[in-house]
């Protein structure tokens, strides 16, 4: 039987955190750094689920309150989210996201759809924030 303790005194650490890309000293170690993220963003860094690696490193939000551009965090509840997508994706099943206002859920989808785009060029995603007409209107052509 093992036993964890939790240490309440110090903050958590991240699950992921962004890094500053590398200064290049040349052609190469551009196109080799470049490879192995694009591996990352693919295949993902263990548990973490390549999308989130991309969103983590990849990523600025802008906050609607302040108007500042930054890096997102990785949070629980973004690793849920990208682990639920990840094993829709593999199953072949849909994925309906019922939220509440204020989680930052919306940010997770244009986040999603960058991810698309640079992942899988050519990839069409739809964002709206419409009424249900206009959004059936968007499927009937």
């Amino acid at each position: 039987m093992s036993i964890t303790i939790i240490d309440n005194t110090k903050p958590q650490s991240p699950i992921l955190e962004w890094h500053p890309k590398p200064k290049f000293k040349n052609t190469y170690q551009r196109d080799s750094y470049w490879n192995e993220q694009k591996k990352l963003w693919i295949e993902g860094l263990n548990d973490i689920p390549g999308s989130l690696v991309h969103k983590t490193q990849e990523q600025q939000i802008k906050d609607r309150d302040l108007g500042s551009i930054f890096h997102p965090i990785c949070r629980d509840v973004d690793l849920l989210v990208h682990q639920t997508i990840q094993d829709c994706r593999k199953t072949g099943e849909a994925l309906v996201v019922i939220k509440g206002r204020g989680v930052g859920l919306s940010s997770e989808g244009g986040c999603l759809a960058n991810y698309f785009m640079n992942v899988f060029p050519g990839t069409t995603s739809l964002l709206t924030s419409s009424d249900k007409p206009k959004i059936a209107s968007l499927f009937s052509e």
